[in-house]
């Protein structure tokens, strides 16, 4: 299982935060992964009420249904879902009344299961960066029961990234066909050939170097292990600022990013 728990202050009494948090069907406008929400059976906002919702996540498209499990107004409300491949929604949100308004906790705890278990550093990076951002809280009050403004996880609000070095990875791939652009993380990554390749997380490059490369990228000056959740996962690494100073070394941790991500959707497209 994954465990994430973040939390923040909202500026909006705990009975406005607590009926929009309950409503499933608001999911898409604090939580930039969700695309769609709606109300499936039951009455909303209430225990035993199902929503349906399409996410977007880490590459992938979910599309399936969560229940509410627990609405005890105004502080918990808790859900579960069906199992959509490799992952089944699970987790809470707390509201208790502070003097700026309300403390949010958001606590997720999708279960995992297959494949799911050797990516859960990775699903647990996402929880959390997610989470972070979406636990900052709306800008404004609360009118008519629901949050005015939006968590800063909307598609169009800002990222907290380095935009400049995004620009530089941009130009070292300029010339490939199969280059996509996410928003991830808190900031943004570039998937090759269907596989994430690099990225950047503040102002950190994230770079995919495989298992078998690990050891070697970290010996590298200026790189770390990718430990976002306090446990490093193998493969993917992080490279400060003064390791891509220079167009040459960014180049190199780029090019070397791209030849693992193809080299591990090979196997991918020739079963396809």
């Amino acid at each position: 299982m994954v465990d994430v728990s973040v939390s923040g202050i909202v500026r909006a009494a705990p009975d406005d935060v607590f009926r929009f948090l309950a409503d499933l069907e608001n999911w898409p406008r604090w939580q930039s992964d969700m695309k769609s929400t709606g109300l499936a059976d039951g009455p909303g906002g209430e225990v035993g009420a199902v929503y349906r919702y399409v996410s977007k996540a880490m590459g992938m498209t979910f599309d399936s249904t969560v229940r509410l499990t627990r609405v005890d107004a105004p502080r918990e409300v808790a859900f579960e879902g069906e199992w959509t491949g490799m992952i089944r929604p699970d987790g809470r949100y707390l509201v208790v009344p502070t003097p700026e308004g309300s403390r949010v906790t958001l606590n997720p705890h999708p279960q995992v299961r297959g494949i799911g278990r050797l990516v859960e550093p990775l699903i647990a990076f996402y929880g959390q960066a997610s989470q972070q951002r979406a636990s900052r809280g709306p800008s404004e009050g609360a009118r008519e029961g629901l949050i005015v403004g939006r968590f800063p996880t909307d598609p169009g609000g800002p990222m907290a990234y380095d935009e400049v070095l995004a620009e530089r990875i941009r130009t070292a791939l300029r010339g490939r066909d199969d280059v996509v652009e996410k928003k991830m993380f808190g900031g943004i990554t570039f998937m090759v050939a269907g596989r994430m390749a690099c990225g950047v997380v503040h102002d950190d490059l994230m770079v995919r170097v495989g298992p078998d490369g690990h050891d070697d990228a970290i010996a590298e000056p200026h790189a770390r292990p990718m430990d976002f959740t306090g446990k490093p996962m193998r493969g993917m690494v992080y490279i400060a600022p003064a390791g891509v100073a220079s167009d040459d070394d960014l180049r190199n941790w780029v090019d070397r990013a791209v030849s693992v991500a193809t080299a591990e959707a090979l196997p991918t497209r020739a079963a396809s």
